[in-house]
């Protein structure tokens, strides 16, 4: 009880500066000095850690080695759109951005899989509700960049990172051009001096690969056998020509696509396959190849791209991989967020919402403990001990995203697992709160703490449910073995005794 009534008051006074923050009235009006830090990586995620901090009394560098999205065209054919989930949102509407991003994005209810016979099934994500928010990358980061320019974020654009010194928080730069908020050491080289660097600048993260030496960082990667290209879906006489507002799977065996839509009435096609072997990306040399591949295992996709480039082998193929770096911090100097300090399979709505879901967490523990010097050391620590447990149970939900889609069939223990926890969620009143993992981390802001506690119950009801099953099962059989041996009848009228009939 103490414990939740500590989080209410946390969480009313985070609301209380968000109001103010909006409002204008928190961040240059202070007297104190603001504390810099540099942000390396502006995408969703180090934009809107960008915000978080400033929202937090910090003077922010956003430095980001591409040219401003916003002025650039993007290009369809290479960009999967983003699945935003309950999560994901609540990290939005942080800063301010929710309603903006809710306007944008396409609601996905469910999912329809297509089956290899024509078969079309259609299923819900969980419970009635439930729900994602689907929209392109390039439109949320205009949404969060206009925010942080409005905020006094510095937004480095064109600025690449050569190198860097995590202990005297020192950022060495190479741009063409003006270097706004930089000071020239030596007449030549760009350098950059901050309090705290957060790196957020994904999988191959060059202020992780710094950290480590530093610091007793522990760094794992682990590869599927498995990729992915696209291919785009064009509207069909200005429409959608699939149904917009449901995620659409082909699963085949041990390979499969997967369709998402973007605000234009085009699907972004993701074709997940093998490395090597039958149906593989070895197999595919020439255009007339993935044409082919298509028409044989996706009629339907194949008849709705016949009109438009492919494009599949300009694009480099995207590995399947998790990732995990423990502890995520460097001790109140550098910290990691997004990719760059744990990543899951990317595919499915649990990679997307890694790094909204670190700035949520951060905005969290800055309200609660604050932005000291002293303090942040415990923030990071913390931070990184939640981090580790959500990766504990994102992980296997994002491989069964990936076996979903691949149309590999779990194991036999694991279907009557499955079976049992739906059996076991149905059976109970509603009011236990008792639902499936997937759901408690996509469509709940329940604690990841409060969620592991919830699998356990789950796993202890169903343990139980299962020593209760084999022992009427071992019951059964020995009553009858008991009636064979005592009035010697036949095996069938065994048969029918144990209900085996």
């Amino acid at each position: 009880r103490t414990q939740v009534a500590r989080a209410v008051v946390v969480r009313e006074a985070a609301q209380r500066r968000e109001m103010a923050w909006m409002d204008g009235r928190c961040g240059n009006s202070t007297k104190r000095r603001e504390p810099r830090a540099a942000v390396v990586g502006g995408g969703p995620t180090g934009t809107l850690a960008s915000l978080v901090l400033r929202k937090h009394g910090f003077q922010v560098e956003l430095i980001e080695r591409h040219a401003d999205p916003r002025h650039r065209k993007e290009d369809r054919c290479f960009e999967v759109p983003l699945l935003l989930n309950e999560r994901g949102m609540e990290a939005l509407q942080r800063v301010g951005a929710k309603e903006e991003v809710r306007r944008s994005a396409i609601e996905i209810n469910g999912q329809t899989v297509h089956l290899g016979s024509m078969e079309v099934k259609r299923e819900p994500f969980g419970d009635e509700g439930d729900k994602l928010l689907c929209l392109s990358r390039k439109r949320i980061l205009k949404i969060l960049l206009d925010r942080a320019d409005s905020k006094g974020v510095h937004l480095n654009f064109e600025s690449r990172l050569v190198d860097l010194d995590v202990e005297q928080g020192l950022l060495h730069l190479e741009r063409n051009g003006e270097h706004r908020q930089m000071r020239v050491v030596g007449g030549r080289e760009p350098q950059m001096q901050v309090e705290l660097i957060v790196g957020a600048d994904g999988g191959q993260s060059m202020v992780r690969e710094e950290m480590k030496k530093v610091s007793r960082m522990n760094f794992s990667r682990s590869f599927r056998g498995h990729g992915y290209r696209t291919v785009i879906i064009p509207p069909h006489n200005g429409m959608f020509a699939l149904d917009p507002t449901t995620l659409h799977m082909w699963p085949r065996k041990n390979f499969g696509l997967l369709a998402l839509p973007n605000p234009d009435q085009s699907f972004t096609c993701i074709i997940c396959l093998p490395f090597h072997g039958e149906n593989s990306f070895e197999t595919m040399c020439s255009d007339g190849d993935v044409f082919a591949f298509l028409k044989r295992e996706f009629p339907d996709v194949a008849v709705c791209v016949m009109s438009t480039p492919l494009r599949f082998l300009e694009q480099p193929i995207v590995p399947m991989s998790f990732s995990e770096a423990f502890p995520a911090h460097a001790g109140s100097k550098a910290l990691l967020i997004g990719k760059a300090a744990c990543e899951v399979l990317p595919i499915g709505e649990f990679h997307d919402n890694i790094g909204l879901e670190d700035c949520l967490l951060l905005d969290d523990l800055f309200g609660e403990y604050g932005t000291g010097r002293t303090c942040l050391e415990t923030v990071f620590r913390k931070y990184s001990t939640i981090s580790l447990d959500r990766f504990e149970l994102t992980r296997p939900l994002s491989s069964d995203v990936l076996e979903r889609v691949i149309g590999l069939s779990p194991n036999t223990f694991l279907q009557l697992k499955q079976m049992m926890e739906g059996a076991l969620i149905g059976v109970l009143p509603r009011s236990t709160g008792l639902t499936t993992a997937r759901s408690a981390v996509s469509f709940t802001s329940l604690p990841y703490g409060q969620v592991k506690s919830m699998s356990r119950k789950k796993d202890i009801g169903m343990g139980l449910v299962g020593i209760c099953l084999v022992a009427s099962i071992t019951a059964g059989a020995s009553y009858a073995m008991h009636r064979r041996w005592k009035y010697h009848e036949p095996a069938s009228q065994l048969q029918s005794t144990m209900g085996l009939t």
